[in-house]
């Protein structure tokens, strides 16, 4: 995900104020139609991206409804649709927001919110550990449930403020982990520390490299307090060593959590120097992770032939629907890849370790929480919510459903299955015993979908790449 995204998200949903034909003053948002229906209501709202790259302007409609996502969340709306919409003649782009049982006013008052921003360094610490804020040193004195730093006991889930000799720092209590150690967040410096976003040209934009590779950079002003209080924050960790074609290096066991409406929408590397300096206009930079990236990772961690076959196939299914739904195909065809990326060495702790080996690659929080998500009730609790999460929750058993079919025909090939073979083989529980039924319709529910149209798609998709997943067969 393109961070400039979220600046660009905050933006284009902003309230301002304008003057009415009547000469009144009134507050405004973006939305340009609203409509009570019978036992409903739908608005539509037009993003404005005038101030966006071009190339830039898909990442912030899809940031922009996730910051709508999240606060529909927060609303308790599980049942609201929210999905992009285009002119006709696809110079326009907008957001359109519907609900049964609302009205236009309370889809108004959910756009109309100004975004809580944050931005925190994560640290992992344990039980009598010292942890330097606002200019004191504190043992952290750990109680499974909660911590407490001096005079401040925080519980899980819990956002405290520490006083310091000199300031205080808000502290986050993420969780404990297994192993013991308590997952932390430093908040580094809020929404109004920010002053301004540079994007002239010349110091900020996206590229694109010749492995695919999208890499962007951009600038951001942060008030001087904000950056002395990062710089102090910094001092809790070392500097690393530098890796591998680079010659920058990083502050170790730490990134910058990106928060946006108590979501983690990212998370970055810090630079070493962020230690020594106080530096009030850094520069962000990175990529999104390229399917080659994606497949190097894939054969370092997962080395049986089964389950590379089975991450090709769910690949190609998320292609295919990718294509389908107008989405991003390169995105989709990552995350499908690397989804089972830690069940081979942690088969007892699927998707528990994912998260780990992706930070470290500096993957953004936006592909590590889609796969967590593939994971949801049976081995996390992350909720797919967006229309790729629930593609990938959906068609991860249903892949495993359509090959096992394929194999117990004459031809053993996937050219020649029908739907109604699947349909068929899916009512005999005995047949694939290990795949979860459960899991695949609770995903089509989500889709919104027909049970036939989803299997004839993931068929499709699975079809094109028949001869990778050895389903070609002798038809």
């Amino acid at each position: 995900m393109l961070i400039t995204a979220l600046m660009g998200a905050l933006l284009a949903i902003g309230p301002h104020y304008v003057e009415a034909e009547d000469g009144t003053t009134r507050l405004d948002t973006n939305v340009i139609q609203g409509l009570d229906l019978a036992g409903g209501a739908r608005i539509l709202i037009e993003p404005d991206l005038s101030d966006v790259p071009y190339e830039e302007r898909q990442s912030t409609i899809e940031q922009t409804i996730r910051t709508l996502r999240t606060r529909v969340d927060a609303y308790g709306l599980e049942d609201m649709t929210i999905r992009p919409v285009s002119s006709l003649t696809a110079d326009q782009n907008f957001i359109q927001m519907e609900m049964a049982g609302a009205t236009t006013e309370e889809l108004r008052e959910i756009v109309d919110r100004e975004g809580i921003f944050k931005a925190s360094l994560s640290m992992e610490a344990e039980d009598g550990d010292l942890i330097l804020l606002g200019g004191s040193e504190f043992e952290l004195e750990g109680r499974n449930e909660s911590i407490v730093l001096g005079n401040t006991e925080i519980g899980v889930g819990e956002e405290k403020d520490v006083e310091g000799s000199e300031y205080s720092v808000p502290v986050e209590f993420v969780n404990l982990t297994d192993e013991g150690r308590y997952n932390l967040r430093l908040v580094a410096y809020k929404g109004e520390d920010i002053t301004g976003v540079d994007i002239d040209p010349s110091r900020s934009g996206v590229g694109r490299e010749q492995n695919g590779n999208f890499p962007f950079q951009f600038q951001v002003s942060i008030d001087r307090s904000a950056a002395e209080r990062f710089r102090d924050l910094a001092q809790n960790f070392d500097a690393g060593g530098v890796s591998p074609g680079e010659d920058t290096t990083y502050l170790e066991g730490t990134q910058l959590v990106l928060i946006l409406d108590n979501e983690v929408i990212s998370s970055l590397n810090v630079a070493s120097v962020f230690r020594d300096q106080v530096i009030t206009e850094p520069s962000i930079s990175g990529g999104e992770p390229t399917r080659e990236e994606a497949y190097e990772l894939l054969k370092k961690y997962v080395k049986n032939d089964s389950q590379i076959k089975h991450a090709l196939a769910v690949e190609a299914v998320m292609v295919h629907f990718a294509e389908k739904f107008g989405e991003d195909p390169e995105k989709w065809s990552v995350i499908g890849l690397v989804h089972d990326l830690d069940y081979e060495l942690h088969p007892e702790e699927h998707c528990q370790w994912v998260r780990k080996y992706l930070t470290e690659e500096n993957w953004p929080e936006e592909y590590i929480r889609a796969i967590e998500s593939h994971g949801w009730k049976i081995c996390t609790d992350v909720e797919p919510k967006e229309t790729m999460e629930k593609v990938l929750y959906t068609i991860d058993e249903l892949t495993g459903l359509i090959a096992a079919t394929a194999l117990v025909r004459p031809s053993k090939s996937i050219m020649d299955v029908k739907v109604k073979s699947v349909k068929k083989k899916w009512k005999q529980k005995e047949f694939a015993a290990a795949i979860d039924r459960e899991v695949i319709e609770k995903g089509i529910e989500m889709l919104g979908m027909d049970t036939s149209e989803v299997i004839q798609e993931t068929i499709n998709g699975m079809q094109k790449v028949a001869d990778k997943l050895g389903l070609k067969g002798n038809a």
